[in-house]
C-alpha cells in the first residue's frame, strides 16, 4: 500500500512537471508575440509622427495660401478662400493630372 501511494504521488509529480512545462512554453510564447506586437506599436508609432509632421506643413503652407489669397481677394470668409483653393484641385483630378480620385 505504500508503493502504491508513493507510485501515486511520483505520477502526480510528473503530470503537474508537464503542466509546468506546457505553462512555461505558453509563457515563453506571450512574451514573444509581446515583443513583436511592440515592435509593430513603435513602426507604426513613427509612421504617425512622419504623417502628422506632413500634415503640420501642409496646414502651414495652406495658412500661407489663405492668407495671401484673403488679402488678394480682400475677404477674409474662409469658406470662400477655401471654395477657390478647391476647384483647381477638383478639375486636375477630372483631368487626370493628379491621378484618381479615390
Amino acid at each position: 500500500e505504500l508503493r502504491m501511494a508513493l507510485e501515486q504521488a511520483k505520477d502526480l509529480e510528473n503530470q503537474q512537471n508537464e503542466q509546468l512545462d506546457e505553462i512555461i512554453n505558453i509563457a515563453s510564447n506571450l512574451k514573444d508575440n509581446a515583443g513583436n506586437i511592440n515592435m509593430l506599436i513603435d513602426q507604426q508609432k513613427g509612421i504617425i509622427e512622419d504623417v502628422d509632421k506632413d500634415v503640420d506643413v501642409a496646414r502651414e503652407k495652406m495658412n500661407f495660401v489663405m492668407k495671401k489669397l484673403s488679402v488678394l481677394l480682400k475677404t477674409s470668409d474662409t469658406g470662400l478662400l477655401c471654395t477657390i483653393c478647391t476647384f483647381p484641385l477638383l478639375g486636375f483630378w477630372g483631368f487626370g493630372v493628379l491621378g484618381p480620385m479615390y
